[in-house]
């Protein structure tokens, strides 16, 4: 594998208009964590062998740190936000946490819960957290642009049925291909 690797580094280098893109679930530990995981690290270490080996540098991208994410699919899903309905929406929670604190995690009334929460407004921080673990282990499933799918289509059931007991209906939503 390392032999082929190098080739394909040196074929792909020798000439300026071809780049060689790839792409490993590797987390930011550099280790593989989804379904694949065991194929993902021997990838990994095979591909970090043959860069060695050849002694080319790459060029290594991540079109969206885990931080960066929230604010992608709030800029994509929304035309606009009122983050001033932020705080409505923080208060009811708190006040849910409050009286329901003997059943919840005791880090549910946290400072930084509620930051997350107005962070992330109107798109609850759990959500997007079950988002990016869960689907991580699904085949085929891109992080964004899966997560964009998905939250476009329920964001769009929510607009369209604005259910009474929803802490914070979401704004209205582009209009887009999702």
């Amino acid at each position: 594998m390392s032999a082929f690797l190098t080739s394909l580094f040196k074929a792909v280098e020798s000439n300026p208009r071809v780049a060689l893109v790839y792409t490993l679930a590797i987390g930011k530990e550099g280790k593989a964590s989804d379904a694949y995981s065991t194929e993902n690290q021997f990838i990994a270490d095979k591909m970090a062998e043959a860069e060695s080996i050849s002694a080319r540098k790459a060029t290594l991208l991540n079109p969206t740190e885990d931080h960066e994410t929230v604010q992608v699919l709030l800029r994509r899903l929304f035309a606009r936000i009122d983050k001033a309905k932020a705080a409505p929406a923080i208060e009811a929670y708190r006040s849910l946490w409050l009286a329901n604190k003997e059943a919840l995690p005791r880090d549910s009334n946290r400072p930084e819960t509620s930051e997350a929460l107005r962070a992330s407004y109107p798109l609850h921080p759990e959500v997007l957290e079950t988002l990016t673990t869960k689907t991580a282990t699904l085949a085929n499933f891109q992080r964004v642009r899966g997560m964009l799918r998905l939250l476009a289509r329920t964001i769009a059931q929510l607009w369209a049925t604005r259910p009474a007991g929803a802490t914070a209906n979401p704004p209205a939503p582009h209009r887009s291909r999702f």
